[in-house]
């Protein structure tokens, strides 16, 4: 095999990996738009904790639920306001 047709199938390879990687991203991205859509038009309160018990996350309805906006719960500990 010439140097030229080792390349050209390592090009090749690289471009199904490449249109693999694609894919699997489209399907992610679709995925978390479905998540989000749940997520957030729900009428319950949900929200994510990190080990240490400092907000992640927080939908909007718990959000509003609270009086407060999303920058403003963000690293803050689930005690500081419950």
């Amino acid at each position: 095999m010439s140097e030229t047709e080792k390349i050209e199938g390592d090009v090749s390879r690289l471009r199904q990996e490449n249109e693999s990687l694609r894919l699997i991203a489209t399907e992610m991205r679709e995925s978390l738009e479905h998540y989000s859509a749940l997520i957030e038009s729900t009428d319950d309160s949900i929200y994510l904790v990190d080990p240490q018990s400092r907000y992640l996350f927080k939908n909007k309805k718990h959000l509003a639920r609270m009086g407060l906006r999303p920058d403003e719960i963000l690293d803050k500990a689930y005690g500081a306001f419950h």
